[in-house]
């Protein structure tokens, strides 16, 4: 399953001093585990699909390259890394927009994945569930790569953490059974 991939084993990388991100990481991670994981739902996804991992074909149409951290997880979730990707902080506030993207991505995936409108009742605890893993994948290279950060440099890293999750209170009242019709 999903939780054999080493990004996930959050313990490891996140300093116990965290202890808030833990805690929400743990309470995101037992509502992932908990969702059903039958082929409709779950299977090989790209799981890094952002702008610069498309390129376009000689005859204009995109292709999705780099299938390297490809892995068994949630449809939804593949999902949910586009919009956090293709939709950063700063539009999130547009609903308008958000609106366009997602339906947009959704159309797209669809051409190689049917997917129930109703199936995206659970599309907001993937989109926290990303969020979470970004700061994750940040402690990971910090650690891989011997940065220590000073106390400054943690505390904007936990506060922009804090923010793109608490701001994502945007992308969570979106109605996405209706927008997946």
């Amino acid at each position: 399953g999903f939780e054999d991939n080493d990004d996930y084993d959050y313990r490891t990388y996140l300093p116990p001093r965290q202890r808030r991100v833990i805690r929400r990481m743990d309470q995101i991670m037992a509502r992932v585990r908990e969702q059903p994981r039958d082929a409709q739902r779950f299977g090989l996804i790209h799981s890094d699909c952002h702008d610069g991992n498309w390129i376009v074909d000689r005859h204009g149409r995109p292709r999705l390259i780099d299938f390297d951290d490809c892995e068994y997880h949630f449809f939804l979730y593949d999902i949910a890394i586009m919009v956090y990707t293709f939709l950063p902080p700063d539009e999130w506030q547009s609903r308008a927009w958000s609106v366009h993207v997602f339906r947009q991505l959704v159309k797209g995936y669809r051409q190689s994945r049917e997917l129930d409108a109703d199936e995206f009742a659970a599309f907001p605890l993937f989109l926290k569930f990303r969020a979470l893993m970004i700061h994750v994948l940040l402690a990971k290279v910090a650690r891989l790569t011997g940065e220590r950060p000073d106390a400054v440099s943690e505390r904007r890293r936990i506060a922009r953490f804090e923010s793109n999750f608490e701001d994502l209170a945007e992308l969570m009242d979106l109605d996405y059974v209706s927008l997946a019709r």
